[in-house]
């Protein structure tokens, strides 16, 4: 959907403390408000909070927000900002 600058979202899943583990089911596409250039992609807050909470609760209140991603559009891995 973006291919001339970076993108990201919000990964949804469950997490298990025993297993140590994180399960990605789900993307929430970013907010509107989330800057977009080639070499960077800072994620917005414009109804997030409300996007997170409704699909904690479509999900029967068993997922939950697990991080967010984002891509790069040169295989150069982390920039400093990302390891920052």
């Amino acid at each position: 959907a973006c291919p001339s600058v970076e993108t990201g979202g919000v990964m949804i899943g469950l997490t298990s403390a025993r297993l140590k583990t994180v399960t990605v089911v789900d993307l929430l596409d970013a907010p509107a408000d989330s800057r977009r250039t080639p070499s960077l992609f800072v994620l917005g807050t414009c109804g997030l909070q409300s996007a997170i909470r409704n699909r904690h609760e479509q999900s029967g209140r068993t997922l939950f927000d697990v991080g967010t991603w984002h891509s790069h559009l040169e295989d150069k891995g982390p920039s400093s900002t990302d390891w920052n």
